[in-house]
């Protein structure tokens, strides 16, 4: 079984993944997928082209890059030892998820709720 889990690093995304501790026992390979929402650099306040010099734009997408990463080993260090690919992606979330999942060919998809 392939299970996407879309995560955020939030204690919700984390709490989900644990709660779906029972159906990840039967899962051989977990794929954690964050999404970033927004380019660094990518909103100009309603000009053309970015308020950033592309250094800067650089340093900022790195810094996203990390951020999510720590957010995908945080997720990580609450499911079992299903094999693990984390996976970054830009982009609307719903649709983000929905286009991995059909590439991917998943059997479950779990996500946390905000409340």
């Amino acid at each position: 079984m392939h299970i996407l889990i879309a995560t955020d690093g939030s204690p919700s995304s984390i709490d989900a993944a644990r709660a779906a501790g029972a159906i990840l026992r039967v899962a051989d390979h977990v794929t954690l997928l964050n999404v970033l929402t927004e380019v660094p650099g990518d909103d100009a306040g309603g000009f053309e082209g970015s308020v950033y010099s592309p250094g800067e734009q650089d340093r900022l997408w790195e810094q996203e890059l990390a951020e999510a990463g720590r957010e995908l080993e945080a997720t990580a260090a609450a499911l079992t030892k299903a094999k693990i690919d984390n996976l970054i992606e830009a982009g609307d979330v719903g649709g983000t998820i929905c286009r991995v999942a059909g590439e991917l060919g998943l059997d479950l998809i779990v996500v946390g709720a905000h409340s």
